[in-house]
Order: C-alpha cells, then structure tokens, then sequence
C-alpha cells in the first residue's frame, strides 16, 4: 500500500467538519481551526522581529524570510530568487513563458 492512498480508504466513513460562518468543509478538524482564524482574526502567531502575528505557521515563516533576507526558491533557468513560491511561478510565467519550469528549493 502506498502511505498517500492510505486517506482515500475512510473517504467514505470519514467525518466532515464544516465552518459555520460559510461553506467551507474539510475532513480534518485542524485545518477547519486554521480556517476560522480568517473569521475570527485571530492571529496566535508572532514574529520575534517586528509586531506582525500571522494566522498560520506558514504564513509566520513565508514573513520572516522578509526579515532574514532568504529566498529558498530559485528559477532553474536564471539566477533570480524568491522567498514565496508563487512569486517563482509567476516569474517563471512571465519571464520563461517557452519552458515548463516548477522551480526547485535549495
């Protein structure tokens, strides 16, 4: 069995949580958490370096690369660097317009 079908087994019996605010739904109640953060506003994550709170982990991380100057994804076709994932998507669209690019993290 590969581990990445072992969900799609208890697709059928799993539990859906449901947002009560709008349509959203999801099968894992953490992600229903995260998704009331952008009801309520609650932001329980603070950067160590500026007053900026993010609602996700991954949206204190993606911030912070903006304190440390990091930029882990890197166009495989030219020397430009990005910090965010989709800012590489989009320069790869733009600017490689002729070749498929994903773009690779170092």
């Amino acid at each position: 069995m590969w581990w990445g079908d072992h969900g799609s087994q208890h697709r059928g019996r799993a539990k859906l949580h449901h947002c009560t605010f709008c349509s959203y739904f999801t099968e894992k109640k953490a992600n229903l958490v995260t998704h009331l953060r952008t009801h309520s506003g609650e932001k329980p994550f603070p950067c160590t370096y500026c007053t900026y709170s993010a609602g996700t982990k991954e949206s204190l991380k993606r911030h912070i690369r903006t304190h440390t100057g990091e930029k882990p994804y890197s166009c495989p076709l030219c020397p430009y660097r990005s910090a965010v994932m989709g800012n590489l998507r989009t320069h790869t669209r733009t600017r490689h317009a002729d070749n498929q690019v994903t773009g690779k993290r170092e």
